[in-house]
């Protein structure tokens, strides 16, 4: 019953998803450079994205997921924010929403360094945010000794929440090195 629950709860969203791809393969095959959205396609995210705010993270993680690999950041933003309002402090969804800022590269440090701060008050040994605060701190600030500190701590700690995300180990030894 539960997976027949999500299925239905997941559809419209994967019916979006199609939808997305056929177009971006229409507007390619057309010589298009860009895809463009029409508004039909914006008010199918905003409703899917309305589903999501009342479900679990679960649901809320995968159609993130599904936009993330489409390259269509604004979508997951929008599914990302609208989960935020009724559960302001999943730690999940507020790294994966830091991890997207950080990719976009036009996000504030702050509001970048807020997410990562209120996921691990949170849930203070989820691996994933101690990493991607170990990410931001030295990729940030690579000539502050202080923050290449606190960027080994915060990867270690990741280590030891989960000894197999092996991304964490490679960027210690890398901010290791540079400390040196």
């Amino acid at each position: 019953m539960k997976i027949k629950k999500r299925f239905n709860l997941l559809l419209p969203a994967l019916m979006l998803v199609c939808a997305t791809v056929t177009a971006a393969d229409l507007s390619k095959s057309a010589g298009e450079q860009e895809l463009k959205t029409d508004s039909g396609l914006q008010k199918s995210t905003v409703a899917a994205a309305d589903r999501i705010a009342n479900a679990d993270r679960y649901e809320a993680y995968l159609l993130t997921r599904f936009y993330l690999k489409l390259n269509q950041f604004e979508e997951a933003l929008t599914v990302m924010d609208r989960y935020l309002e009724n559960y302001p402090d999943d730690p999940f969804i507020l790294a994966e929403k830091a991890d997207l800022l950080q990719q976009m590269d036009n996000q504030s440090e702050e509001a970048v360094f807020g997410l990562l701060k209120r996921a691990l008050q949170s849930y203070p040994d989820y691996y994933y945010a101690n990493y991607l605060l170990g990410s931001f701190l030295f990729f940030r600030y690579p000539d502050q000794p202080a923050k290449i500190d606190d960027a080994a701590a915060a990867l270690k700690k990741a280590i030891k929440n989960n000894p197999q995300f092996y991304d964490s180990y490679y960027l210690l030894g890398i901010v290791l090195s540079e400390r040196e």
